[in-house]
């Protein structure tokens, strides 16, 4: 049984430009959550571009698409993420990345394990027509 609140949001395109997807993202999250302040927020497959400059950040240990590794708070494979952070947050964000993993049932089992109670996982998928 699923316990936690999950908010999908689909878009109907990515942006180009990383400044202008960040600000974008900024923007759709502001919505839904209004203040972050106080409250830990994890990126996974943040790349070189987090959702903020305060949240803790998860990807791979190496580059791409013009991402710095080193600015990474974690490193590693983000589906078995509960091996590497034992931190909990109040928010779990991820924009598309979850459609790139086979087991996605077992991907949001361990990401669930990363909130505090009452926390949410909040999920930026690729729109997909039918």
């Amino acid at each position: 049984m699923w316990l936690c609140p999950l908010l999908v949001i689909s878009l109907e395109t990515i942006m180009a430009e990383t400044s202008a997807h960040r600000i974008e993202m900024q923007n759709l999250l502001s919505r839904h959550i209004p203040n972050t302040d106080g409250l830990s927020v994890l990126d996974i497959g943040s790349g070189g571009d987090p959702y903020s400059d305060t949240c803790d950040t998860f990807d791979l240990p190496m580059p791409y698409n013009g991402s710095d590794p080193s600015n990474l708070t974690y490193k590693g494979d983000a589906s078995e993420i509960t091996k590497i952070v034992e931190k909990k947050y109040d928010i779990v964000y991820s924009s598309h990345l979850l459609e790139d993993f086979r087991n996605t049932p077992g991907v949001l089992r361990e990401w669930r394990e990363l909130l505090n109670p009452g926390g949410i996982i909040l999920l930026l998928l690729p729109h997909q027509r039918r």
